[in-house]
């Protein structure tokens, strides 16, 4: 049986500070929701996770969600993320341009470069990479936005 929730947040998706104690409803046959408003975003992407603690004093941690800012000029979506290595990327750009893809570990270095795209979908992989943060790049010869990507084995 539940007796509370520390929910956790983090900015790089590695170090996670707790913000909130949520008591638990305790033992219930119907569905519980809770919620929490973060009011202090400190970036533009946010990660949260929630631990669970139970009676006996156990406890278990939830997958990592992420919360990125809707008011960035972002004309890319990439999900999932965090992702186990597989993840895709949509870009909204002219169909009659193409944009490339850079993706670089957290010491700056090329993991991945893809140019020419001309599709508004493209599928990455970072299977064969480290656990981490990566910043991925997507330009054209008008724009350059890039976010970061949690790598989870």
């Amino acid at each position: 049986m539940t007796d509370y929730f520390v929910l956790e947040k983090s900015i790089d998706g590695i170090n996670f500070t707790p913000i909130a104690n949520i008591d638990a409803v305790g033992f219930s046959l119907q569905l519980t929701n809770y919620s929490y408003k973060d009011f202090e975003k400190s970036s533009t992407v946010n990660y949260y996770r929630l631990q669970q603690f139970y009676v006996d004093g156990n406890s278990d941690f939830s997958n990592v969600i992420v919360i990125a800012d809707n008011n960035t000029s972002n004309q890319e979506q990439i999900y999932p993320n965090p992702t186990k290595g597989v993840f895709n990327i949509i870009y909204a750009h002219n169909p009659s341009s193409t944009f490339s893809v850079r993706i670089t570990d957290s010491k700056g270095k090329t993991v991945f470069q893809r140019n020419d795209i001309q599709d508004q979908y493209v599928n990455c992989s970072l299977l064969n990479f480290a656990p981490g943060i990566y910043t991925i790049t997507v330009y054209d010869d008008t724009i350059s936005s890039s976010q970061t990507i949690l790598l989870k084995k």
